[in-house]
């Protein structure tokens, strides 16, 4: 799958663990779990004490994590990947697109 993306904000974060590339990072500097606090988007592969560029305002395609439908808010699964948001309360962005589980989704993060 082509992960394409549009940055309008890209950060860096120090990694505190592993992180795969095009998963959520959270405040920490970890691949985000569960509904946790989200910073954005890593944009490469980082092992701890990497530096990651990370997509914090864009649009990016990643891979579902659940059924996906177009306009559902999203949130980070226990793998850092977008799911509907459901009673989870960190929302990190919007889908476009719907897609099932590992297909590719593109989110708008904000």
């Amino acid at each position: 799958m082509a992960h394409t993306h549009v940055s309008a904000l890209t950060i860096t974060r120090r990694a505190a663990g592993a992180i795969a590339a095009h998963h959520f990072v959270d405040i920490g500097g970890h691949q985000a779990g569960a509904d946790a606090q989200v910073v954005g988007v890593a944009m490469a592969d980082a092992e701890p004490g990497d530096d990651v560029p990370v997509l914090a305002i864009g649009q990016i395609t990643m891979t579902a994590g659940a059924a996906i439908a177009a306009g559902d808010a999203v949130v980070s699964d226990a793998n850092g990947l977008p799911v509907p948001k459901g009673a989870a309360s960190n929302v990190i962005g919007l889908a476009l697109n719907a897609a099932n589980p590992g297909e590719p989704v593109t989110i708008l993060i904000r």
